[in-house]
């Protein structure tokens, strides 16, 4: 007898892969501290601010669990129509976090981060919403009935 269940072909690897980008993105944030905002032009007095430090300690955590969710939702959501809802809910999400980013960069938005060091971030949410757009509003999977015996 042929599986009845479907899925979205890559959904899973595709989960995976974004939700450990995201945790090791979060960690070296973590692990180079305040410092690696000066990258973006962050004035010596804002990263010596023990509010900003708390600020970003709770950005890259929280991106973090992110990630980790985003690979439990990629391992454990089995059926098509689960898989297509998480993505297009994480696609939606992934639109506006890329909103946030375009908002401030500096050809973009306010240039509130100076420099070129906003591509990175920009660029990583432009591939993450085109991963979350395929699988949620790609081609369904056709579903191979088994003969009649």
């Amino acid at each position: 007898m042929a599986n009845s269940s479907s899925h979205v072909p890559g959904f899973r690897p595709i989960c995976l892969s974004i939700g450990a980008l995201y945790v090791v993105l979060a960690s070296t944030m973590l692990v180079g501290g305040v410092g690696q905002m000066a990258q973006f032009g962050v004035p010596e007095a804002t990263l010596a601010s023990p509010h900003f430090a708390d600020h970003h300690h709770w950005v890259f955590v929280h991106m973090a669990v992110i990630g980790v969710l985003i690979a439990l939702l990629g391992r454990y959501v089995e059926s098509e129509p689960s898989q297509r809802v998480v993505a297009r809910v994480l696609c939606a999400v992934e639109l506006h976090y890329l909103y946030l980013d375009l908002r401030t960069s500096t050809p973009f938005g306010t240039g509130l981060y100076a420099g070129r060091a906003w591509v990175l971030p920009v660029s990583v949410d432009v591939l993450v919403v085109l991963a979350f757009l395929y699988l949620g509003f790609g081609r369904r999977r056709r579903r191979v009935r088994p003969a009649a015996a």
